[in-house]
């Protein structure tokens, strides 16, 4: 089965990417590509790009300085890349040998590694039926999963599940947060038209959670308000009461510290359902 790995870059430059500094040491044989979604641009020409170059057969670079959406750079990679397995990663995550051998199940539709934080290596994702998996399973039909997009592995039989529903893998809505949480939630809604989709829980990896390794940042926080009003609004639980407070409760919080801009990006949010990056990318796109 012929794979391909994708790796998202920010504000680094190829040198500067752990991710891309364990595949250059890996075994990994497949191909690479590179997408750099700014807020510098990226020269080719750089020494550590050439090494790159030099180990894999093929390697692609894409760059985007005006901050692409996730959900728009994952969904084109899917569509414009033709693999059997492809994966995906950010620009922090060590991606070891071991990682990459226990991807060998060919009947799987998708592949997660557990999550452990590098600042406690405790597990953290992936989580089935809101519990944390710490060990390798094959879910059931039944089981609801979430998880981060690192590290995360699709097949092409998958694609061709979504395509037949006229689905996008992930929802072009959401722009930061949210996006790898909107793949599973639509996984979900395929699951209640009874399309079978085998996934698995394989290997391991230890990844930079801004949560446990960190304070977060303004901008964090804005988009993580995003995100819960978002899910709140497009994916909803059956009790709308709940899905209210929980808007409302982000709203409040946000007056409570001050925050007018944030609380203007969400207004603008619950008006037009979707994060203003996607809303002024996918504008941009349609009439370009």
């Amino acid at each position: 089965m012929n794979s391909i790995l994708l790796v998202i870059l920010y504000n680094k430059n190829f040198n500067q990417s752990s991710t891309l500094e364990s595949l250059l040491h890996s075994k990994y044989d497949g191909d690479l590509l590179i997408f750099n979604n700014g807020p510098f641009s990226l020269d080719i020409t750089d020494s550590f790009f050439l090494q790159l170059k030099n180990k894999f057969s093929f390697v692609g670079f894409n760059q985007d300085c005006s901050n692409r959406p996730l959900s728009v750079i994952y969904n084109d990679f899917v569509k414009e890349y033709k693999y059997d397995r492809y994966f995906f990663f950010d620009d922090d995550t060590n991606v070891t040998d071991d990682f990459l051998s226990s991807k060998t199940n060919n009947s799987i539709d998708v592949s997660l590694p557990i999550i452990k934080s590098i600042t406690d290596n405790k597990a953290y994702y992936p989580r089935v039926n809101n519990v944390v998996c710490e060990h390798e399973i094959f879910l059931n039909d039944s089981d609801y999963v979430i998880s981060i997009g690192s590290g995360l592995m699709i097949t092409s039989k998958l694609i061709d599940k979504f395509n037949a529903e006229q689905m996008t893998l992930f929802d072009e809505r959401y722009s930061l947060y949210g996006v790898d949480f909107s793949f599973f939630r639509r996984i979900k809604l395929l699951r209640t038209k009874n399309i079978q989709i085998n996934i698995e829980i394989a290997g391991e990896l230890c990844h930079s959670l801004s949560r446990v390794d960190g304070r977060e940042s303004t901008f964090r926080i804005r988009e993580r308000s995003i995100d819960v009003v978002l899910t709140k609004i497009l994916y909803p639980t059956e009790n709308g009461f709940i899905n209210y407070l929980s808007i409302l409760k982000v709203l409040i919080k946000t007056v409570v510290r001050m925050d007018l801009q944030g609380l203007s990006i969400l207004s603008y949010v619950i008006k037009h359902r979707a994060h203003p990056r996607s809303i002024s990318y996918l504008l941009k796109r349609k009439y370009n």
